[in-house]
């Protein structure tokens, strides 16, 4: 694996910023509350940063929140058709602490 330059490493800890602080305002106000200059602020990075980075609000959340609903419906979907209802029950249980964390 090559080494990172000092550039792609500052790259990512500005994205890795962004991320956590969307992650923690999202969870505190609701993602209709928060704003791309709220998630600047908390960061503390300039909105050119954010921008160099995500599209727009809608894209930073997708990426923090698709994985783990791919996860859930991939668990979700894996359930038998013809499952008992302790089986659906225990893996509906599953799937959904697997997606809360």
């Amino acid at each position: 694996m090559p080494k990172l330059s000092q550039r792609q490493i500052q790259g990512q800890n500005s994205r890795d910023k962004l991320l956590d602080a969307a992650t923690r305002l999202f969870h505190e106000n609701g993602y209709q509350a928060v704003t791309v200059n709220d998630i600047c602020e908390a960061a503390q990075l300039t909105k050119g940063a954010f921008y160099h980075h995500f599209d727009s609000k809608e894209t930073l959340y997708q990426h923090l929140y698709t994985p783990q609903l791919d996860a859930y419906l991939s668990a979700h979907f894996s359930i038998p058709e013809n499952a008992d209802g302790k089986t659906l029950l225990l893996s509906l249980a599953d799937a959904t602490l697997s997606f809360s964390e």
